[in-house]
């Protein structure tokens, strides 16, 4: 399959390795060193360098790990590389995750690679928010699946289009939780243009659904913003605990 692009090898080198370790140390303190953990990861197809350098670390098998994919096309690419299990669809159709979403009843999961800089989306404007409320679901399913220590890995491009912080809030607030007074936006403006002010929002967000569902990321969500000529890319990352 073909090589990893420089900025995933970045993100994999400087984030999402060193974090799926300290994850392991707290998934599997009481394991034998042989334990795995079991990874979900969003893939273009092409590109599973997550699965090779975790894999290497004796973190995951690429057996036991579940891939995404947008088409079936890519599917077939990824099932070659002896990946468990792998199963296409639109993460940014209305369907994704709700019932009849073929990756629900895979659930909990020990690592959650959110890279969705590796999905097809035909779409600039609102895909941030369409991502950041994927986000929420994924946490919320962890949750209700009972998973009580995982590491979740979120990624996300950073592109030209405003962001719009009250879709974002409408559908976070559409889910409902005990106790939860909502997402408070007071400090950002309805819409964000700067690059800077969006990582902020982004990991903000991503801070707070983690405590609506009864979550805590002790070391807090360590973010990394990567970028080349053609693309930036924001990725946080942290070990959840319940």
């Amino acid at each position: 399959m073909g090589n990893s692009s420089s900025l995933k090898d970045e993100m994999i080198e400087k984030l999402w390795l060193p974090k799926a370790k300290e994850a392991w140390s707290i998934i599997c303190p009481r394991r034998k060193k042989h334990a795995r953990m079991c990874m979900l990861t969003l893939s273009d197809g092409l590109d599973l360098g997550e699965v090779s350098k975790l894999e290497e670390a004796n973190l995951i098998t690429r057996e036991d790990s579940v891939g995404w994919v947008s088409s079936m096309n890519k599917r077939w690419r990824v099932e070659a590389e002896n990946i468990g299990l792998v199963i296409d669809g639109h993460v940014y159709d209305s369907s994704f995750l709700t019932p009849s979403c073929p990756l629900v009843s895979h659930f909990p999961f020990d690592i959650l690679n959110l890279d969705f800089g590796s999905q097809d989306a035909d779409m600039n404007e609102g895909r941030t928010e369409t991502e950041l409320m994927a986000f929420e679901k994924f946490i919320d399913l962890q949750g209700q699946n009972g998973k009580r220590k995982f590491l979740v890995i979120f990624t996300v491009p950073i592109n030209s289009c405003d962001l719009d912080c009250a879709r974002v809030a409408r559908g976070s607030d559409a889910t409902r939780v005990n106790g939860w007074g909502g997402l408070r936006l007071d400090e950002y403006s309805e819409h964000i243009a700067e690059q800077s002010e969006k990582t902020d929002f982004i990991q903000a967000i991503a801070d707070s659904v983690i405590r609506k569902y009864g979550y805590s990321c002790s070391n807090g969500l360590v973010p990394l913003l990567c970028s080349d000529s053609n693309r930036i890319l924001f990725s946080v990352a942290g070990v959840l605990v319940r």
